[in-house]
């Protein structure tokens, strides 16, 4: 690698990037030795949809195909085969990255949750709570609770929904993780104190005699 780099920089002169129209899109121009300029796009990381180049587009598609009833996993899977790209860098639609794009979007129906209503306890989130509470994508909810990052348990009953402990400590925790820069650093891209939930309270134990 380092041979490689000391190559590149006796070849290229400069890299100039532009982006295009506060979109996801790069020109890249690369001036190399002895005159030549190569011209290429490049797609880079872009955190709302409304900078996508063709968000309308994929706006009015999502909404047609959920008025057309399509599931969650069914419309990421029309997404996919005709082009259209999420934002942050994601290759492909999921059904969770399309749930999210429908909340956005303020559509309810087939594709968002649909589901009875849970009472929760105090402190006592749903993955969609939680996300409108951090104003986050719920994607981003899903992966702290694969990471570990947050107290998740699923609900006991055929739902099968993310319940999620966050007081005020933790909600104020999550809120500084998501705006943390990452660092150069693949096992800890962030401070184990932004990572680490803090215990959870142990049930009250009733304390009637028998």
């Amino acid at each position: 690698p380092a041979d490689r780099k000391q190559i590149a920089r006796h070849l290229i002169e400069k890299i100039l990037a532009t982006v295009q129209n506060k979109t996801e899109y790069l020109d890249v121009a690369i001036h190399w030795a002895g005159g030549f300029t190569s011209h290429h796009e490049l797609i880079r990381p872009v955190g709302r949809y409304e900078q996508l180049r063709d968000f309308e587009q994929l706006k009015t598609r999502v909404l047609q195909l959920a008025d057309e009833r399509k599931s969650a996993r069914k419309i990421a899977e029309v997404l996919n085969a005709e082009g259209f790209r999420p934002a942050k860098n994601r290759a492909t639609f999921s059904r969770l990255t399309v749930r999210d794009l429908l909340r956005h979007l303020g559509r309810i129906g087939r594709c968002s949750w649909g589901k009875k209503e849970l009472k929760l306890k105090p402190d006592e989130w749903l993955v969609s709570g939680l996300a409108k509470e951090l104003k986050i994508p719920t994607s981003t909810v899903h992966s702290w609770i694969k990471r570990g990052w947050v107290h998740a348990e699923r609900e006991a009953s055929r739902f099968n929904r993310f319940i999620i402990w966050a007081d005020a400590d933790e909600l104020a925790r999550l809120r500084r993780l998501h705006v943390c820069p990452r660092r150069n650093d693949l096992h800890h891209p962030f401070p184990v104190e932004l990572t680490s939930p803090k215990p959870r309270p142990l049930p009250e134990q009733s304390t009637d005699a028998n």
